[in-house]
């Protein structure tokens, strides 16, 4: 965070610098965000989900659909960091992987196992964040799973700050 200081008045973002929510400071949340958004779309892929169901049919020791998204919500959701600067990072991953998870149970380009899978996950997910207490975290999550339950039509995934383009980096004929 310190390689990151707010940009001098007179120098605004260019492609190379990250996008955030926080204006013209780095926003470390937001490049926590991305990240995840960028795992995440690879981890639960629909095609991938699709085939974790396929391949474990096929040969019932291979690792499942099931088991990826309990492991998921485990180290993600179901955990907790102890500083609160890291759970503010955990707090921004964990929305973005119940984003996906609904994009994920509301596929259409997927087998419907999946979409049953995932729909049991959140189902199992709510009910665990409703035992959890009066964190204002959980209330939102419950809200979220709730208002995608009753109307999952209206589900529209929020987009994560775009990752800065990659190479070539620094070149003035590429600049937009």
């Amino acid at each position: 965070l310190e390689w990151f200081p707010p940009r001098p008045i007179g120098y605004y973002g260019t492609r190379e610098s990250f996008k955030g929510r926080t204006g013209v400071s780095f926003d470390p949340l937001g490049a926590a965000e991305t990240a995840a958004d960028m795992t995440l779309g690879l981890l639960l892929h629909p095609e991938r989900a699709s085939r974790l169901v396929s391949q474990q049919s096929l040969q019932p020791g291979q690792l499942g659909l099931k088991e990826v998204i309990g492991t998921l919500m485990e180290g993600t959701i179901k955990n907790s960091a102890r500083d609160a600067y890291l759970s503010e990072v955990q707090q921004v991953v964990n929305f973005r992987v119940l984003e996906h998870l609904m994009v994920l149970a509301n596929s259409r380009e997927v087998h419907p196992q999946v979409n049953a899978i995932v729909n049991a996950g959140l189902t199992g997910l709510k009910k665990d964040l409703l035992k959890e207490g009066d964190s204002e975290i959980a209330r939102e999550m419950v809200r979220r799973i709730t208002r995608f339950e009753t109307h999952p039509e209206e589900f529209k995934a929020a987009a994560a700050p775009k990752i800065p383009d990659g190479s070539p980096i620094g070149m003035a004929c590429t600049q937009e």
